[in-house]
């Protein structure tokens, strides 16, 4: 709990297996999945995120969002079936739209109205959107796949303040990216992954961007170095 572990390596070393598995998108061949001391390996996605898994995929309108469906819908996928959200066995409209509001305002998200389609807000708004649901759920661990891909600095910042605001509420964050100016800014540690497996566990002060690149590689630090005992 409150760490970022940021998860390093050269596309198609592994990185989103691991990420895959974790979440239970994809079955696990060896190991175990343990989050708080509950075994979830190889559960269903369903049972991950009711454990408190949240995840933010690599392709935001692909696996994270539903592209033609509003805003609201978008918003209220992961609570319109808790009993705030509902009436009976009907969903409460008044409820929903003040919820939605409320994210919309809490993570600066600009959308013109809440009936908008989801696919016609800009790649800064559409993941501040999946992070807004995502970490309104307050989760004990997050899941984030590339999480500023195709933002510009602004919205990059924005998604950096909320994963750290989220670290310091207590979460637990994997943080899988390619950009290793971001893993060293907000990682607390950083897993190297080169043809599948963990060559190196080191901390951001402790290395360098070029360190990284030679673990990346299928290098290895020598066993006195500092980043070597992380």
């Amino acid at each position: 709990r409150r760490e970022i572990l940021g998860v390093a390596g050269v596309a198609g070393n592994g990185q989103r297996e691991l990420g895959e598995v974790l979440a239970g998108l994809r079955p696990a061949t060896g190991g175990q999945v343990l989050v708080q001391g509950r075994d979830l390996t190889n559960a269903s996605p369903a049972e991950i995120i009711r454990q408190g898994v949240s995840l933010i995929p690599e392709d935001r309108l692909e696996m994270g969002l539903v592209a033609e469906a509003s805003v609201l819908d978008n918003l209220l996928l992961k609570s319109y079936r808790t009993p705030a959200m509902t009436r009976g066995p009907f969903l409460n409209y008044q409820a929903a739209r003040q919820e939605a509001q409320q994210l919309l305002s809490t993570f600066q998200i600009d959308a013109p109205h809440l009936n908008l389609p989801v696919q016609a807000l800009s790649g800064g708004n559409l993941q501040r959107l999946l992070l807004g649901r995502e970490l309104s759920t307050h989760p004990v661990l997050l899941l984030a796949f590339h999480p500023t891909r195709g933002l510009d600095v602004a919205a990059t910042e924005a998604v950096h303040r909320l994963l750290l605001r989220q670290r310091e509420e207590g979460a637990a964050i994997l943080l899988i990216s390619e950009d290793l100016e971001e893993i060293l800014t907000l990682a607390d540690r950083i897993a190297v992954m080169y043809r599948g497996e963990v060559v190196g566990l080191v901390r951001p002060e402790e290395t360098s961007g070029e360190e990284l690149g030679f673990l990346m590689t299928g290098g290895q630090i020598p066993q006195d170095s500092p980043a070597s005992e992380g």
